[in-house]
């Protein structure tokens, strides 16, 4: 849960930066410029209480007894999402203009959290949030059946519990009525271009980022350039490190394929795809972080690369 982040393993090393309203949908570009920026990153990710709403998911940042950004965190991106003062509105323009402001606020953060690891201000950059928000909410324009006693609270996703109610998809948590579908409750004004307070995976599900310094003196390199593929089998790699690595997996067209550690400096990969002759450039990860770049140069059991018959299968 959310509210129970206090708990994990981080000290008076670790800066907490509290974004307001980070979804798991920025993971990628995050990763990206973490990548560019060659830090380390470490991923989780967590279930926010329902509602979605700020109120219910702070506790873990107002207990936090290390350095943190503020009282209130980072609020622009939440700002930006569904309040005037981003300037942007649906009502007024459809159109997702909100999205290149978004991303500048990540890559702010992003550029923050590098100058402080650069610095030595802090070991651990540790980047949280209290919940998601959705844009498809606010585009299905749809209102519930429903004129309840208590007028609907953001963007009417949630609302007080009242019985009985014929709602499918709909969660009681905390005293509320949350909705898990793209629909509002009636009296409730509609949000400008994002919202968050429901229980669909986009506003449920945030990240828990953690960055560090990388270490640069962790290079792969491949025991057997040449390796032999079968048509049916596949090939299977084995990977040199020069110190030990955790969690380590290879991305190759696009699929990632884990890992075995036969020892402390050893790792095979299976790649049961890989069933024809060729050069294969691919990835090597350690956890959520790109260490090295390797070349597969697969070959028939005949040991040539152009294998006619191989190249059957």
């Amino acid at each position: 849960m959310i509210r129970d982040i206090h708990l994990l393993r981080f000290g008076e090393t670790q800066n907490l930066y509290w974004l307001d309203a980070l979804g798991v949908e920025y993971l990628g570009l995050i990763e990206a410029l973490v990548q560019k920026k060659g830090l380390s990153i470490n991923v989780s990710i967590a279930r926010a209480e329902l509602p979605t709403i700020t109120s219910i998911n702070r506790g873990f940042f107002d207990v936090w007894q290390g350095s943190k950004n503020g009282d209130n965190g980072d609020k622009e991106l939440d700002d930006v999402k569904h309040k005037d003062a981003g300037g942007y509105n649906f009502t007024d323009n459809e159109l997702p203009i909100h999205l290149a402001k978004e991303l500048d606020i990540i890559v702010a953060m992003i550029d923050k959290a590098a100058t402080e690891l650069a610095l030595r201000h802090c070991k651990c950059f540790l980047i949280v949030s209290d919940h998601g928000a959705s844009r498809l909410a606010v585009l299905r324009r749809k209102l519930e059946k429903y004129d309840t006693d208590t007028s609907g609270k953001h963007s009417g996703r949630c609302c007080k519990l009242f019985q009985p109610y014929d709602l499918p998809f709909a969660a009681e948590e905390n005293g509320y009525l949350v909705l898990a579908d793209y629909g509002r409750f009636k009296g409730s004004r509609a949000a400008n271009v994002e919202v968050h307070g429901g229980a669909s995976l986009e506003e449920v599900v945030v990240p828990i980022i953690e960055l560090t310094l990388k270490d640069g003196n962790v290079p792969v390199r491949l025991v057997d350039e040449a390796v032999t593929v079968d048509f049916r089998a596949g090939a299977e790699i084995m990977l040199f490190f020069n110190a030990p690595v955790q969690n380590v997996s290879v991305v190759l067209n696009g699929k990632s394929y884990s890992a075995v550690q036969i020892d402390s400096n050893h790792h095979s990969v299976k790649l049961p795809d890989t069933k024809r002759a060729g050069d294969y450039p691919a990835d090597v990860y350690a956890g959520d972080n790109l260490i090295g770049k390797i070349m597969i140069k697969a070959q028939g059991k005949s040991g040539k690369v152009n294998d006619a018959f191989e190249d059957l299968f």
